[in-house]
């Protein structure tokens, strides 16, 4: 399946076999500090939510303002569970720090990109 949309994404985690666990990493964005082009994210915050309780990403947008952290752009990825169960707790947590990693390290090859319409970024332009 293309995922060229928010939506697309949640169809897709919805169509899995297994229960998917959706992570997201809210980021600041910044002009490169190297003045070249593209970004630079800084990781503000993250959380992981069960595929069926993610209804859109307006909804999402309103659960992030109660934290009052501005961000710019929202990396998504999932979470396969196994015998019909969702991940454990430990395997998100693990799989967030893992994400937040690769961002402070600039690598957003496995992430989906969107900036706060929803719209979906290049990696580049992430």
């Amino acid at each position: 399946m293309n995922i060229a949309n928010f939506d697309n994404l949640l169809a897709a985690a919805l169509l899995q076999p297994n229960p998917q666990q959706l992570l997201f990493v809210f980021c600041t964005a910044d002009p490169a500090p190297d003045g070249g082009a593209g970004l630079s994210l800084s990781p503000v915050m993250c959380v992981d939510k069960a595929d069926r309780d993610v209804q859109g990403f307006a909804q999402l947008c309103a659960e992030a303002a109660v934290m009052d952290a501005h961000w710019d752009v929202v990396l998504a990825s999932t979470l396969s569970g196994s015998g019909g169960q969702p991940p454990r707790p430990e395997q998100c947590d693990s799989a967030l720090r893992r994400m937040l990693a690769s961002v402070r390290g600039g690598n957003f090859n496995s992430m989906l990109a969107f900036d706060r319409a929803g719209r979906p970024l290049a990696a580049e332009n992430a």
